[in-house]
């Protein structure tokens, strides 16, 4: 908020497999009393488009292989003219959603009826609030198709004409996450009295699935290209695959319409083969740049880069590295088919296995001793970790970035220029382990 002069944000982090509220927090106009989260809904635009694309695979009336014309990137509907921001010709639907093409996606949501299209949107959650136990919820905008314009079928398919709060926005995204369940959203876990002793459990509570697992599977690649390469790549993790999408909508006012600024935005989960967590960024009219991958998506990256480096995590390290080291060594999986087309496979990674024991080292032996307040692992477990990089001369933000995004902790032994690290450069640790970043100070010229 402080970087963009934005007016406001909001941030959500969820368990996809259990519906836990894991973080929220929104601030509007300096002040974190509000709860945007689930009071405030806006059109989510872009971040849409994954749902309806699940349910026309989910129906079996499209493929990702399918075609689609987008012209010149411009297409006008009843009177209404669509537009891309990026290219246009004829692009896969895969390609549609990667590039979050307007048009593409608008035009192959044709094929819905607009029953299916409003049966879809509401069984992700979107128009109902989803209970989470906190007063003031509400539940968005989502009209019945009797009182849609000849419009509205395009305009819902790219996520207008609907508004949304950024905790349905987390939950729906979590269904892709997880296989297809979308989950009732859970704060409280248990309840003990004074002495401790359990006197509620809250369980995790399946909503109902959305879709089947293989379309959920499907969507997901997708999402992952759309960090890779196309408008999500400031989200990108190193060697952990990201999936999400990015999103930017006009503001809309009752006095103005759409003319009092924007909402980038960026939902993702990761790692994308087995999800941890779901993380949901949003900004309120932020000055200067202004898409979703340009504004949210680097937010995004930043508080996975933290989730991973902080100690106390919810994170299971140990599945993480299993997550990598299976992507690198086990054969790619039989492609999804739907409407008797196949779905070409994922490339093969681009990095060699010692790349990504670079980036996270194998979960071993507990911390074995403490050195000036430094927190190091076993010989024998760090053999195979994280190799510390080389951060002399670099300015400290760009250093402890760059030792955030391979999960090492860090501390500073004081303002100056960077010299170098203890341990030293090439040296291997643990995801969670400290290093020292050490700087010349005055004393010692």
């Amino acid at each position: 908020i402080e970087t963009s002069e934005a007016k406001g944000g909001d941030v959500l982090i969820t368990d996809p497999h259990t519906g836990e509220i894991l973080a929220m927090v929104s601030i509007r106009d300096g002040k974190a009393s509000g709860l945007g989260v689930v009071n405030t809904p806006y059109e989510p635009g872009s971040t849409l488009k994954p749902f309806t694309v699940a349910g026309m695979l989910e129906r079996g009336l499209a493929s990702l292989t399918d075609l689609v014309d987008t012209g010149n990137g411009t297409w006008v509907v009843n009177k209404r003219t669509l537009h891309d921001v990026h290219g246009g010709g004829v692009m896969t639907l895969a390609d549609a959603l990667r590039e979050s093409s307007n048009v593409g996606i608008a035009k192959a949501a044709q094929v819905l009826t607009p029953g299916q299209q409003y049966e879809n949107l509401r069984d992700y959650g979107f128009g109902v609030p989803t209970g989470i136990e906190i007063p003031g919820e509400v539940g968005g905008l989502l009209r019945r198709p009797d009182r849609w314009s000849a419009q509205s079928p395009a305009s819902l398919a790219i996520g207008y004409e609907i508004s949304v709060t950024p905790l349905q926005m987390a939950m729906a995204y979590g269904a892709l996450a997880n296989g297809g369940l979308l989950m009732q959203p859970r704060l409280v876990s248990e309840v003990r009295d004074a002495d401790g002793r359990v006197l509620e459990r809250f369980e995790p509570q399946v909503v109902r699935r959305v879709t089947s697992d293989r379309v959920a599977r499907a969507v997901s690649r997708v999402l992952v290209d759309v960090v890779e390469d196309g408008t999500g790549t400031a989200a990108g993790l190193g060697a952990f695959k990201v999936a999400g999408k990015t999103g930017t909508t006009r503001a809309y006012t009752a006095d103005k319409g759409y003319a009092g600024g924007h909402f980038p935005s960026f939902v993702g989960f990761f790692p994308a083969e087995d999800p941890q967590l779901v993380v949901f960024v949003k900004l309120e009219n932020p000055k200067g740049a202004y898409y979703g991958g340009a504004v949210a998506a680097p937010v995004t990256r930043a508080t996975m880069e933290a989730a991973l480096a902080a100690r106390a995590t919810p994170l299971d390290r140990g599945q993480l590295l299993k997550t990598v080291e299976s992507r690198v060594v086990m054969p790619q999986a039989s492609p999804v088919r739907f409407a008797s087309q196949p779905i070409d496979p994922p490339a093969p990674p681009t990095f060699a296995a010692e790349a990504v024991a670079a980036e996270l080292g194998a979960e071993g032996a507990p911390a074995e001793g403490d050195a000036g307040g430094m927190t190091l692992s076993s010989g024998a477990a760090a053999a195979g970790g994280v190799p510390v990089p080389d951060v002399a001369g670099l300015p400290a933000r760009i250093a402890v970035r760059r030792l955030h995004g391979l999960g090492l902790r860090v501390k500073q032994d004081g303002p100056g220029p960077i010299l170098g690290t203890f341990p030293s450069a090439g040296t291997r640790l643990l995801p969670g382990d400290t290093v020292l970043l050490k700087v010349r100070r005055r004393s010692d010229d």
